[in-house]
């Protein structure tokens, strides 16, 4: 196919309809693997369904308190998740979905259409068969392909931003570069991390100089603006502050959190895993952060000698560059999970699959079978992860599975407790998603004496405090220590049902903790 010019040439309908089976077949192969025996929601994700069920309910995007003694209201305003994605789950559930459902099923078809939605984007600036094949390698990377399953933002963010980056390579038309700028600013509505491409891509439009530049910004502006204005103005109502973002100090320096995202992005990169794990060591990942560094700069200047294909090829690795500098000192700054995690990658991995499909050929004229050893290594490595996968499945139940199908403690929980009674538990996001009870989180081992001693204080102050052991759902497997304690503290358990204990502790009239 010839690709030259700007104008997008169409894409065959077999291409189309091959894209969306392959990326639906992935997703659905995937949940009939993982549904028997993985939780669909992770902590993160009961966090959206509150947002949505509190939105639905008062018109405001409130969470459980995570802490013991955060807050002793049921919930509070949050500022940590955008509200798009719960927001999306709210328009479902008021549409007859429920929510527990609607969240796992956004997410899911979301990368379902990622391949084809890449297809699209891509258009004109390589052959749908190199679209394709990056879309698929992105979608089976191992952070990708497990984060599709859960009720996570990233399905919708991931689609916002190809979609984006798409609409911004179509800028001969200004109602695309506004196109680009809603859909950039909507994902940045959706995970804070995307606030990058409101800045890459504006960079590069400034790089390119194409004619009537200003006017270009002026419109992608416009579009992102219209995104983003309405969040800014209930930050303004609720906080007080446009950007009211905030997270305790972290713990980490610049050099281990660019270490960690390096060796995180070359783990779903390669498509296996355990190579996070090998490349773990200084020296490895340093290596490997240069070999980044490299790639990128080889692609840079290989876009300069392809006219039009650069232009894709340039936003690419501005978007990659924009988001991965954004993780870092995000992460140097705010104490949070860790780039060590899979998840922070996972929206924009492949805009590095797309920049090598279109530099393809600048690499395979002088190293051939340097790229058909490489498609062939990636696609084995997904096969042989996705082998380990499913035996791991097999292998290892979810606790939290068990923990949602116990329908005589939700009952109890429900029925049973007062509203004033503290509830907390090792599987407090479960009981939250499948409950609604305001269900305080408990550590994990070995770090628990100072929750017990809060919980101590909380009854010595005169509430009454219930906590809800369940089945294992950590690796950690702490459950039988902290029963023991509880039972040393003067907790007595008042329900008990095959997956789950309930101890309680009332303050007695004198004041003091019975």
């Amino acid at each position: 196919m010839p690709l030259s010019g700007n104008a997008s040439p169409a894409i065959g309908r077999w291409w189309w309809l091959l894209s969306l089976a392959a990326g639906a077949a992935i997703v659905v192969g995937f949940w009939w693997m993982a549904h028997r025996t993985l939780y669909p929601l992770l902590p993160d994700s009961t966090a959206y369904l509150e947002m949505a069920r509190s939105f639905l309910r008062v018109g405001r995007f409130e969470v459980v308190p995570y802490a013991l003694t955060e807050s002793g209201a049921t919930s509070t305003p949050t500022i940590l998740w955008p509200p798009l994605f719960p927001l999306t789950i709210a328009a479902l559930s008021h549409a007859g979905i429920a929510d527990v459902l609607a969240a796992p099923l956004i997410n899911r078809c979301c990368f379902a259409v990622v391949p084809a939605a890449l297809l699209w984007a891509l258009a004109g600036h390589l052959p749908p068969r190199r679209g394709l094949m990056a879309g698929l390698l992105a979608l089976t990377a191992p952070g990708m392909l497990a984060t599709q399953y859960f009720g996570l933002s990233e399905g919708l963010a991931t689609l916002l931003l190809v979609v984006s980056v798409g609409s911004a390579l179509r800028a001969e038309r200004m109602a695309m570069l506004v196109v680009s700028g809603v859909c950039a600013g909507a994902a940045y509505v959706t995970r804070n991390p995307a606030l990058a491409i409101c800045v890459a891509i504006p960079a590069w439009l400034l790089l390119e100089r194409e004619r009537g530049t200003p006017a270009r910004l002026l419109a992608w502006s416009a579009g992102a603006l219209l995104a983003i204005a309405p969040l800014w103005w209930y930050n303004l109502s609720v906080f007080g502050s446009v950007q009211p973002y905030a997270a305790t100090a972290s713990t980490t320096g610049i050099v281990r959190n660019v270490q960690a995202l390096t060796v995180s992005m070359a783990g779903e990169l390669v498509g296996a895993r355990g190579v996070d794990q090998w490349l773990a060591f200084p020296v490895l990942s340093l290596l490997t952060c240069v070999g980044f560094a490299a790639g990128a700069v080889w692609g840079w200047r290989a876009s300069v000698r392809r006219a039009h294909d650069g232009r894709a090829v340039r936003l690419l690795l501005l978007v990659a560059a924009g988001m991965s500098v954004l993780l870092v000192v995000a992460a140097s700054r705010y104490e949070f999970q860790g780039l060590g995690d899979h998840r922070f990658v996972v929206p924009y991995l492949w805009t590095l699959f797309a920049a090598g499909a279109v530099l393809m050929p600048e690499i395979a004229s002088r190293h051939r079978p340097l790229v058909l050893g490489s498609v062939v290594l990636l696609v084995g490595a997904r096969g042989y992860d996705s082998w380990q996968r499913s035996r791991h499945m097999t292998d290892h139940g979810d606790g939290a599975m068990a923990v949602a199908a116990d329908t005589s403690l939700h009952r109890y929980l429900v029925d049973q407790v007062e509203p004033r009674v503290l509830v907390a538990s090792n599987a407090a996001w479960v009981l939250r998603a499948e409950t609604g009870t305001a269900t305080r989180q408990l550590l994990f081992c070995p770090d628990f004496d100072a929750q017990l001693s809060q919980l101590t204080a909380l009854v010595a102050s005169g509430r009454p405090v219930a906590v809800v052991m369940t089945a294992p759902v950590t690796g950690a497997r702490c459950e039988d220590a902290w029963m023991q304690a509880l039972r040393q503290r003067g907790f007595v358990p008042v329900f008990v049902s095959p997956q789950s204990v309930v101890y309680r502790q009332d303050p007695s009239p004198s004041g003091h903790s019975s």
